[in-house]
């Protein structure tokens, strides 16, 4: 179950309404990691393109982790005033689970050299973010090449490999020893809201959905009168399928933050140098790996029209979760030296295939030790950049 980041301006629908968010295509993953290869020569960490579009020419940052390709509203604005938007249901995710706020989409033509070709853009509102080339605009404009296919084949074996030698740590969800304590600032004052009207279309997939999160230990039902109530969000994904999002807004207004200095991306290039061989490990269920205590989980109790339910790991969406997660993260690898923690990743680099394989070794005995997993989809193994 996840819960949504900031839920302002999803929740303005009222209350007595049917609330259902559609889905025309799900919520779009953009990677904003950009350690980039890592040599004896000046470190750069953004791959970026000067892009003709419209006349203008705009420096774009290069990222084949992204599934779209992202323009601000701030430079979108100083194009030819009869461009118009279309409306989408597209949400963009920044690294870190922040949602960027959509404007619209558009297809543009654009340039580089001799090479043409008309890309589609999510238009964005926040105006400190850099434009954004994705995959598809990357291999539109002949920006990247594809791998051997054998090189591919023989990456995937030797990873399936990797998976299937180490599968404590890719199967399940794993927790952190002890429980996490949500605090409350002491002026806060308890809301709880009502549950929202759901479309009676819907109700036996969110009954099965619920009974799914209950066996997992995700959620548990509260029979007892709870002061702290937040509303349930149902999202309807392609192909009939749904997704349940806590909407936190209240909670996240009076949560005491354990406020932790993320490390820049700026600041972790520098100690990948002279590093030849990386693995990257991405922590599986992110924050279910966290347990709330009793009261805490109180705290995440939700509305929905089968009764009051509480959720007992960690949501992904309040505000003091990212910090958390990456406090602890750092408390259970960061001391192991060649071992680098970004939110829920955790980068392995060495000098030598040798030296990169002993510090995986730690980072597996270690997982396996605090019942810690990951993610097997999203694993890069001994690769020469990342």
């Amino acid at each position: 179950m996840r819960s949504v980041q900031d839920a302002t301006y999803i929740t303005e629908n009222k209350e007595t309404e049917p609330y259902v968010v559609p889905v025309v295509e799900s919520d779009f993953f953009i990677d904003s990691v950009s350690v980039l290869k890592v040599g004896k020569v000046t470190v750069t960490n953004e791959w970026t393109k000067k892009i003709q579009i419209c006349n203008h020419e705009i420096d774009f940052k290069l990222d084949t982790g992204a599934q779209i390709s992202v323009l601000p509203l701030h430079i979108f604005s100083t194009f030819n005033n009869d461009l118009k938007v279309e409306t989408t249901n597209i949400v963009p995710e920044a690294y870190g689970i922040y949602k960027l706020r959509p404007v619209g989409m558009i297809n543009l033509l654009c340039s580089i050299g001799n090479k043409q070709a008309n890309i589609n853009f999510v238009v964005i509102e926040n105006s400190k973010s850099k434009p954004l080339l994705g995959l598809e605009g990357c291999i539109k404009l002949s920006l990247v090449k594809c791998i051997d296919k054998v090189s591919v084949n023989m990456y995937q074996t030797k990873t399936k490999q990797f998976i299937e030698n180490n599968k404590e740590i890719f199967t399940d969800v794993g927790k952190f020893e002890g429980k996490y304590t949500i605090k409350l600032k002491e002026t806060a004052v308890p809301i709880a809201r009502p549950p929202r009207r759901i479309p009676v279309s819907l109700r036996p997939k969110l009954e099965g959905k619920f009974k799914k999160l209950e066996n997992e230990g995700i959620i548990a039902k509260v029979d007892n009168p709870q002061v702290w109530v937040s509303n349930l969000v149902v999202v309807e994904k392609n192909y009939g399928s749904i997704r349940l999002c806590l909407d936190p807004q209240d909670l996240n207004k009076i949560i005491k933050r354990d406020y932790v200095v993320i490390p820049k991306i700026e600041e972790l290039v520098p100690k990948l140098t002279n590093k030849k061989v990386f693995s990257v490990l991405d922590l599986k269920d992110v924050f279910f790996q966290i347990e709330l205590d009793d009261k805490s989980s109180d705290l995440c109790t939700f509305s929905s029209p089968f009764g009051y339910y509480k959720v007992l790991p960690l949501p992904m969406g309040l505000s003091c979760a990212p910090e958390k997660f990456q406090k602890r993260n750092e408390a259970n690898f960061s001391d192991i030296s060649g071992v680098l923690v970004y939110f829920d990743d955790l980068l392995i680099a060495g000098d030598t295939i040798e030296q990169h394989d002993e510090i995986l070794a730690k980072v597996i005995k270690r997982a396996k030790v605090l019942n810690i997993k990951f993610n097997q989809i999203k694993i890069q193994l001994k690769v020469p950049e990342v």
